[in-house]
């Protein structure tokens, strides 16, 4: 039930940022304020206020659709996955705001969350309810871009794509009880494309009468389709990054033509890259562009004349897209995808030098691994499918399966030893450096920086914790 009441505009992802808006000493957002209505409200009277609005299904299909969708809703504020009352929320605010200013009726139906996921996806649900992945800001470059993927998700709500397929899905199985899995595929996905296709369309005439360029929806989507998270230079950084007086990486590994790593293609049935997109949920990526441009055309879009403008505060773009990359980091970690949080930071390393949040997340992900390793367990951390596992990340992935345990241990305690100086007052990194220390040097020496840890954060979070460790 839940994908009937779900309409996704997807994505692979790439960040080209320059990092130099933001402060070395980043901080990861953290709820700050009021607890927000939606982590307890009720939404009894809603569903039942959907219920009775409902005019295409009958009252026993709107219990059903409406039911799940509000618990699905519910669930989502209660996960801990959505951000609250920060930048990138005011930011995504301000942006819907702008878009629908002159449209009051339809800005009045319409809520916009931002998501911890790194995906570059959006989400809109049926009662109006928009969500907005950091993924996807991360790769935006403009407001204008932002506004079109608004646009585009405002028309599924507005042209009620969940009810019309759920009624159309509902309908072919009525006409056709005995038809075969892949001709109901077709059907369903045939009007998924036509949704697609619907919301593309409205989403650029939203854009077209607001005061953004229209032409960044389209541009927008060429985003989408053509840029990844690849990192050519990753193993020349691994290299510099980790290997010490004693301790060296061997470059040989990665030029190992047996390691099985070969060049990973696209998705070519979610992303359109190829000609035919008869079972694609959406509609040729080239063939919506070529779509977009022809609307633009028709309708003799000029930007000169209408003085659109692309965005209006270029750094304050800028610093969404960093903020929002340095928090698919921190969000990949606490998903336990470590290493991608660990591809991620070292790809940022070399626009980011000095930039001690990433060292702090290389530390922290670093140990895990370690531990997963320990337990003979680390492949269970690379299969979550965030973003695409391109030729890098493979070579990334098959270092880590294949470095022994001890070297991987001795690799963490080493870099963790080389950021003294620049982390010595972070008690976050004093922690993960006495946990390191214990893990790779034993017990008695990882006393000794506990012991330091105490002496340096008395108050700390973590003083419980650490106070057990030297018992």
């Amino acid at each position: 039930m839940v994908k009937n009441l779900i309409l996704f505009f997807t994505a692979i992802t790439i960040c080209n940022l320059s990092f130099a808006q933001i402060d070395k000493k980043y901080h990861p957002l953290v709820f700050e304020g009021q607890l927000p209505n939606e982590l307890t409200i009720d939404y009894s009277k809603q569903l039942a206020e959907s219920i009775e609005a409902e005019k295409e299904l009958n009252p026993k299909e709107a219990m059903a659709f409406y039911s799940s969708l509000y618990s699905f809703k519910r669930s989502i504020f209660q996960n801990g996955n959505i951000y609250y009352n920060n930048v990138l929320t005011s930011y995504v605010q301000s942006v819907t705001d702008e878009l629908l200013k002159n449209q009051p009726e339809l800005h009045s139906k319409i809520k916009v969350y931002v998501t911890r996921y790194s995906s570059s996806n959006a989400m809109t649900l049926s009662d109006g309810s928009i969500f907005i992945n950091v993924g996807l800001l991360a790769v935006m470059e403009n407001e204008a871009q932002l506004a079109f993927i608004l646009g585009h998700e405002i028309a599924h709500f507005e042209k009620r794509h969940a009810i019309k397929e759920l009624m159309r899905l509902k309908q072919v199985q009525k006409q056709d009880k005995q038809a075969y899995y892949d001709t109901d595929l077709f059907r369903g996905l045939q009007y998924s494309r036509e949704n697609e296709s619907e919301a593309d369309s409205r989403g650029l005439q939203i854009l077209i009468n607001s005061n953004y360029d229209a032409r960044e929806g389209i541009k927008a989507l060429g985003i989408l389709q053509d840029t990844v998270f690849n990192y050519p230079t990753l193993t020349t950084t691994l290299i510099s990054t980790f290997t010490s007086e004693t301790l060296k990486i061997d470059s040989n590994f990665f030029a190992n033509k047996n390691t099985g790593l070969t060049n990973n293609n696209k998705n070519n049935i979610v992303f359109g890259s190829i000609s035919d997109d008869l079972y694609s949920t959406h509609p040729d990526m080239d063939k919506r562009i070529s779509a977009m441009r022809e609307m633009l055309k028709i309708v003799d879009y000029n930007f000169s004349n209408k003085a659109k403008n692309v965005l209006f505060d270029e750094d304050k773009t800028k610093m969404i897209k960093e903020i929002s990359f340095l928090e698919m980091i921190e969000n990949l970690y606490m998903q336990t995808d470590f290493n991608i949080s660990i591809y991620l930071s070292l790809g940022t390393l070399n626009k980011c030098q000095e930039c001690d949040y990433l060292k702090l997340m290389l530390i922290k992900n670093l140990y895990w691994l370690s531990y997963y390793k320990e337990l003979n367990n680390i492949e269970k951390t690379f299969n979550h499918q965030v973003i695409e596992e391109t030729s890098s990340l493979k070579s990334l992935n098959k270092f880590f399966e294949t470095i022994s345990h001890n070297d991987l241990k001795k690799i963490s305690f080493e870099y963790a030893k080389q950021q003294l100086d620049s982390q010595k007052s972070s008690d976050e990194y004093f922690l993960y450096y006495a946990l390191i220390s214990e893990m790779y040097l034993g017990k008695e020496p990882g006393k000794l920086i506990y012991n330091q840890y105490l002496l340096k954060f008395p108050d700390s979070k973590y003083a419980a914790f650490v106070n057990q460790k030297v018992k």
